[in-house]
């Protein structure tokens, strides 16, 4: 069994110790991801990587478990980073483009690991994102929060939330059948009203894809 003792705190280790929680940030979507999942500060772990400030044993105890990594690697740097029966191969990256309609401002792609859209039960292709920047949906979906639409899946389900092209702008909503030709978008908050669109057209040209998940942070 290995014994773990109190990480050094040395200039050299604690730069090298940095570097290495770095790696495991890009790993699990950045650092204010891993922060959060390790149950630690975002300023605490900004001095880690940094290499200015010193740690106890417990936080690298989370950062290892929640990056499912060895935490003699993490400590030591030595050894396999990933634990015995995982991949050991660098994270590959995806790049995910905004949802943009015509006439919009232009947005930076969000750059994720393959690993962390499959932690999120993301698909890596056909994946866009858009920010929230109304409260129609609330509390389902809170003001600024990071939206991911799968633009390959535009098979309509009752219940379920998509993004639609609406008189030029887009519209999230929740589909709900009405027993006919036609089909009810739904706003989760009651302030809103609901909007009946026709259901060859709203399939033909107005589904851009289904919200797979949202995130407040990223």
């Amino acid at each position: 069994m290995t014994t773990h003792n109190h990480p050094s705190t040395s200039s050299d280790y604690l730069q090298s110790l940095g570097q290495r929680i770095a790696k495991v940030a890009s790993l699990v979507g950045g650092k204010r991801r891993l922060a959060e999942h390790a149950g630690i500060s975002e300023s605490h772990l900004y001095r880690c990587i940094r290499g200015t400030s010193a740690t106890t044993i417990e936080p690298l105890l989370s950062i290892a478990k929640t990056a499912n990594i060895s935490l003699d690697w993490l400590l030591t740097g030595e050894g396999d980073m990933r634990l015995s029966g995982t991949s050991t191969s660098e994270p590959h990256l995806i790049t995910v483009p905004p949802l943009l309609l015509k006439g919009d401002a232009t947005k930076e792609a969000l750059v994720l690991s393959d690993w962390w859209l499959s932690q999120n039960h993301l698909p890596d292709t056909g994946l866009k994102y858009c920010i929230s920047d109304s409260i129609c949906m609330s509390p389902t979906i809170t003001l600024g929060s990071v939206l991911f639409i799968d633009t390959q899946d535009q098979q309509l389900t009752e219940g379920a939330i998509y993004a639609f092209r609406h008189q030029g702008s887009l519209m999230i909503r929740r589909l709900q059948w009405t027993g006919t030709d036609s089909i009810w978008l739904l706003a989760d908050n009651p302030a809103f009203q609901a909007t009946l669109m026709d259901t060859l057209h709203l399939q033909k040209s107005e589904v851009l894809g289904r919200l797979v998940s949202s995130f407040q942070h990223l």
